[in-house]
């Protein structure tokens, strides 16, 4: 089983809040707080739940081995600190 790292690092969180309160795919009316604090852990459906959708960590992708993952930025005018 994957360690659980919380919300953030789920895979079935959404953009939605609802009262203040993040939302997922399990949880669309609102994350119950003992998962969003920490208190908790989500990798049982809970018995009020209303589907089967549990925590499952998103799967970041590792570069190759040759790939040095170096990200070039390239604005596409100077920054206005450097204008004339």
């Amino acid at each position: 089983m994957a360690e659980y790292k919380r919300c953030l690092d789920c895979r079935h969180l959404l953009d939605g809040i609802v009262d203040e309160i993040p939302t997922c795919r399990a949880f669309p009316k609102g994350i119950p707080l003992i998962f969003v604090v920490g208190g908790g852990e989500h990798i049982k459906p809970l018995p009020d739940q209303g589907n089967t959708i549990v925590y499952e960590p998103i799967e970041h992708t590792k570069p190759l081995p040759d790939q040095d993952n170096t990200i070039v930025y390239e604005p596409a005018e100077k920054p206005f600190w450097q204008t004339e």
